[in-house]
């Protein structure tokens, strides 16, 4: 948005990449994937965006099972135990970059919960904040490493329309991964840059007009939804006589196109009979075609054929 949005500490000697991302979540529009690391080591500590999900048991059968969107956020069942979420939702989404990874140990951190808690969500009073570390163990560039993983998870529940709908979230999703047996060493590096991050005001103002700005349009968006809604139900019943009429003109066309290819690939023509008063399909290919008052027909080629000739059956011509 054209301003700093954070700054923090890093080692002189390492390297940074990544930055705020934006997805099409407009309560939480941006999020942060930053990772900072030695380049001429195995040692990195970074922040992954947090995941944002929403649960409501009505949710899938309206169309949004587990794993889709709603809202901008992924509906999932809640999980609310922080170990638990990090090894479900987490783990997954960077296990190709972590091949053979293995939980070796895990811890539930309710102080730190409840310091997000109040950090992050003051007036968020009927609400569910745990926190956790899980500690894994995988090879990377031949090399065995340790990761340490923390995360928060809240959510709470807000009755929509009579259904209870449940916002959660894995968030402060921030890890540390060093050399095996070299990770708590390196826990004093990332607490120090942890502790001096530095959120810019003027940033948090323009995003917080973002945030507004997206949120308006997506209530804006459901109204006119719901409007939609209330509209179809009021106007499908009623069919007015024009679109009756074009779609039986359609209809009609279409039979009427149908018929034609059909006797085409059965090799028939339509023919009227007067005398008889009805259509009649006959072999198709012919000039002349006449029928007699048995339903019996004649078809020719010959231009000088006259069935009546020579007898008295009372041949007349049909007319195709």
């Amino acid at each position: 948005m054209g301003v700093e949005a954070f700054r923090f500490l890093m080692p002189a000697d390492w390297s940074v990449e990544g930055g705020v991302v934006w997805r099409a979540n407009p309560t939480r529009p941006a999020s942060v994937s930053l990772r900072v690391f030695n380049p001429s080591g195995l040692e990195e500590i970074g922040i992954v965006p947090d995941i944002q999900c929403v649960w409501a048991p009505t949710l899938p059968s309206f169309g949004f099972p587990p794993g889709s969107f709603y809202l901008g956020a992924e509906v999932r069942v809640p999980i609310t135990e922080a170990v638990k979420a990090v090894g479900a939702l987490v783990l997954p989404r960077y296990a190709a970059q972590m091949p053979g990874a293995r939980i070796i140990k895990q811890e539930s951190l309710p102080d730190m919960a409840q310091a997000w808690a109040a950090a992050n969500y003051p007036n968020l009073g009927q609400a569910s904040f745990s926190g956790g570390k899980v500690r894994i163990e995988y090879t990377e560039r031949g090399t065995a490493v340790e990761m340490d993983i923390y995360a928060v998870v809240g959510a709470w529940t807000i009755p929509i329309q009579g259904v209870p709908m449940t916002f959660w979230s894995v968030e402060s999703i921030r890890y540390s991964r060093a050399v095996k047996g070299k990770l708590d060493e390196q826990y004093k590096l990332f607490q120090a840059m942890l502790y001096s991050e530095k959120l810019n005001i003027e940033w948090l103002n323009r995003y917080m007009q973002v945030r507004e700005m997206m949120i308006q349009q997506q209530m804006e968006a459901s109204n006119r939804a719901v409007d939609l809604s209330r509209y179809l139900s009021r106007v499908n019943d009623h069919i007015s006589s024009t679109i009756r009429q074009a779609y039986e003109n359609r209809q009609a066309a279409l039979d009427r196109a149908n018929a034609n290819f059909d006797r085409y690939i059965r090799g028939v023509e339509q023919y009227h009979d007067p005398a008889l008063g009805r259509t009649v399909e006959l072999p198709s290919g012919y000039r002349n075609v006449w029928a007699d008052s048995l339903g019996e027909y004649i078809l020719s080629d010959d231009a000088n054929f006259n069935p009546n000739v020579g007898g008295n059956r009372g041949w007349h011509a049909l007319q195709h």
